[in-house]
Order: C-alpha cells, then sequence, then structure tokens
C-alpha cells in the first residue's frame, strides 16, 4: 500500500494535508475537497480482490444513508491506483485513546456513562438495519470529542453489511482483521460475529477508560481456559475500587468468552447502565444528606424539639429581664429616706408591720406548643418579688399591689412625694430584701 504525502491530489478531488492514522488495514489522511472546500477524512483500505472490491462498494453505499449524531456522515467512495477510499466526514482533535495517554488518569465515571449511553445509542441504530451493520472496531482510538462535547464513533474500515466475518485477500495470503483487546474471540478466530461482537469492543474500550488499562487479550484468555488456568482478566473493581459494583459487574458480563453470555443487544446493556447511573446518582444525594449539612434527614420529633429551643430561650431572657428590675427596687429600701423618696415606687413607713405584705410581679413566656420540654420550663421560670411595707396612714392589714406598667420603660422609675404626716421621727427598720434567682 503507497503512503501519501501532504500536498499530493487523490481521484483528481481530495488534496492530502496530513496523516491522521495508520493501522493494519490502511491509513487515514486529512485532506481537502476540491469540490466542496471542506476537510474530509480519506480513509484508504487494503483490497486486492474483485469481490471484496464489490464489497466495498456496496457497503459504503450502505453507510452514506446512515444519519445519527454519533456517527460520521460517509460522503463519498472511490478506487484510485487499485486502492479503495472513503471519504468521510472529519472530527478534529485528539482521540480518546490519546487523551487517555497524555491524562495518565482513568476518566470520571459519570463521563464514561454518558459516552456509554450515546454510544449504545448509535449501536442500537446500526443493529437494527437490514441486514445489521457491524462496526467490528470499537476502541478508544476510534472515538473522538467534538469542540461542543459530543462522543463520536469513527472508522468504519472493518463494519460489515452482514452478519459474516470479513476476512481479506492480500498476496494469496488470508488477514483476518481485528484489534487486540478490543475484540472477541469469535472475531479473532475469523468465525460469525453478530452485534454482540460489538458489544464485547464497547465493553473493552468501557474497561479502559474506567480503569486506566486495556483488559487482557481475549485470545489469551482463551488459552488460558483451555489450559485450566485462571482468567488473566482482572475485575474492573479491583483495578479502580471507586467504579459501582454493578456497574462493574455489567462491564465485565459484556467481556464474557461467549457471546451468549453477554447481554443480548444494545437496548438491553443501555438500560442496564441506565438504571446504574440512575442508582449511583441516588446513592450521591442520600449521602450529602447525610453529612454535615443534612439537616433535612432529622426525624419531624426533632424538628419541632429544635423550634422549641429558641422559644424557651426568649422566655427566659424575658424573665431574668424583669427580675433584674425588680431587685434594684427592693435594694433601695435601705438607703436614707430622701433617696428613696426620688427612687423606690413605695411609701417608707413609720414603723415596720409585722407582717409586711409582698408584691410580686410575675412573668411567664409562653413556649412554642410544638415543643413537649416547654411544660416543664414553664414551672421552671423564675418571678421576682419585693416586699412593700403598708404606708402610716393606712391600716396595717390594707395592701397596695404595685403592677408593673406595659408601657414603662426600664430607666423609667415613678416618683412618690412623701406625705407630710408620714415624716418618721426614727431611723426606720430596715426592710427584708427577699433575694431573686
Amino acid at each position: 500500500m503507497r503512503a501519501l504525502v501532504p500536498g499530493q491530489t487523490i481521484h483528481q478531488r481530495y488534496h492530502i494535508l496530513a496523516l491522521a492514522g495508520r493501522g493494519g488495514m490502511g491509513a487515514v489522511y486529512a485532506a481537502r475537497d476540491g469540490h466542496l472546500g471542506a476537510t474530509v477524512a480519506l480513509k484508504q483500505t487494503l483490497a486486492s480482490d474483485e469481490v471484496l472490491r464489490r464489497a466495498f462498494r456496496r457497503e459504503a453505499r450502505l453507510l452514506a444513508a446512515l444519519h445519527h449524531p454519533a456517527l460520521p456522515r460517509v460522503l463519498d467512495h472511490f478506487e484510485d491506483a487499485g486502492e479503495l477510499f472513503l471519504a468521510m466526514e472529519y472530527v478534529p482533535g485528539d482521540d480518546l485513546g490519546a487523551r487517555l495517554a497524555q491524562r495518565r488518569v482513568p476518566f470520571s465515571i459519570e463521563d464514561v456513562l454518558a459516552w456509554a449511553d450515546t454510544l449504545l445509542d448509535a449501536l442500537e441504530y446500526l443493529h437494527r438495519h437490514t441486514p445489521p451493520v457491524i462496526h467490528r472496531d470499537i476502541k478508544p482510538q476510534n472515538l473522538k470529542l467534538t469542540h461542543v462535547g459530543k462522543i463520536v464513533l469513527l472508522d468504519f474500515g472493518l463494519a460489515r453489511g452482514t452478519a459474516g466475518g470479513q476476512t481479506l485477500q492480500l498476496s494469496g495470503a488470508t488477514l483476518t482483521g481485528y484489534t487486540p483487546h478490543y475484540a472477541p474471540l469469535e472475531q479473532i478466530q475469523g468465525g460469525a460475529t453478530d452485534a454482540r461482537a460489538d458489544l464485547y469492543g464497547l465493553g473493552a474500550t468501557l474497561y479502559h477508560l474506567l480503569a486506566g488499562a486495556a483488559p487482557a487479550d481475549a485470545l489469551a484468555r482463551g488459552v488460558a481456559r483451555l489450559n485450566g488456568d485462571p482468567d488473566p482478566l482482572r475485575h474492573l473493581c479491583d483495578l479502580r475500587p471507586a467504579v459501582p459494583r454493578a456497574l462493574g459487574e455489567a462491564v465485565m458480563r459484556t467481556l464474557a468468552l461467549r457471546a451468549a453470555d453477554r447481554p443480548a443487544s444494545a437496548a438491553e446493556l443501555r438500560a442496564s447502565l441506565r438504571a446504574i447511573a440512575a442508582g449511583s446518582a441516588d446513592e450521591d444525594i442520600e449521602s450529602a444528606a447525610d453529612g454535615p449539612t443534612g439537616a433535612s434527614t432529622r426525624r419531624p420529633s426533632e424538628r419541632r424539639w429544635l423550634w422549641g429551643v429558641p422559644v424557651l430561650a426568649v422566655g427566659l431572657a424575658v424573665s431574668i429581664g424583669v427580675a433584674g428590675l425588680a431587685r434594684p427596687t427592693a435594694a433601695t429600701a435601705s438607703s436614707s429616706p430622701s433617696a428613696n423618696a426620688e427612687r423606690a415606687p413605695v411609701v417608707v413607713p413609720s414603723s415596720p408591720s409585722p407582717l409586711p405584705p409582698t408584691m410580686t410581679a410575675t412573668v411567664t413566656a409562653m413556649p412554642s406548643s410544638t415543643t413537649d420540654a416547654s411544660a416543664t420550663a414553664r414551672a421552671a421560670l423564675p418571678t421576682a418579688t419585693a416586699t412593700e411595707p403598708p404606708s402610716p396612714t393606712e391600716p396595717p392589714s390594707a395592701t397596695r399591689v404595685t403592677r408593673p406598667q406595659p408601657t414603662a420603660r426600664p430607666h423609667a422609675q415613678p416618683t412618690v412625694r412623701p406625705r407630710p404626716t408620714a415624716v418618721p421621727t426614727a431611723a426606720p427598720a430596715p426592710v427584708p430584701i427577699i433575694p431573686g434567682p
């Protein structure tokens, strides 16, 4: 097969720009379409048999009829100097194989699941055709991301429009097309392949993207089984424990050596991966709710108790403030008469009463009805109590109760002028002070 060089023109239409990739079955070039003025991917394929040429032309027409967002459009096919060419839509950028080598770490589980969903939709579209279109070469090197992040499946060089295998005749030798590590055992052996061969290739690709390492070759695994040795394929979750077990099991099922042990269709595998993705999202939500900010997971009774705490605190603060106002009033009774006349809200008697009445001011804060602990707190609220002796002009049994005014401010104390007849002739006896809480 001849090598094309930049500046060379093929088929009097396509001007070679650069080599995009080379494999055992041919090469891919970036070329300029002189008729359309667009950049295309020019696929050069090995073929020397007339039967294969007719099959190539038939399948090129079949691929040109495909229309799916994850598949490049086939624009043209032709033969030049005994070689077959397929002109396809060009997708710029690095493939996932090159990106994986640059990153040196696996891709995120969320990204891989999203790509798998799109690729399985494309495979389902291909496999529904009559006859089914089998790609037969799914691998990271044939996957590209567009500038908007969409995944595209490239390189239909090994695609077949039948369910049979593909063998190419080259100089009298038989060459079977496949890529190691991504091809199933039946394809390596040159046997019949169907849609489950593409599922093996996709599973091997997902394994590589998630684990960062390609799976063991199917041929080596088959030999190990024949010899009674353990399967050299390591479980995906052993290589990357962060992968959910259900996802690891689904990928490992696609890598079964027997086609009958794999998922029956792309639709079945897609439904399984979607259920796994939905379950992983639910687990992430539950984990986030159980964290430091997960107050929404408290039981209703706990939430009601928490709402009752601020109400109880407000009630205690109000009670303590009222008690604080009552203590200075009682303390002023032991000062001089003139000071008591200006500050105390009671009249100083000429002689202590044997049974002094008391003045009681009680403020009770009603806590929220949503808490059960508020009943106990209501009984424990403090009260403010002060002793007021009777006035000299009143009978000893008379009791004056001074109630706090709602509009009175804490610093505004009422002024009571002494009566002329209530001037004491001797120093009054100290008034007992009942300590506050």
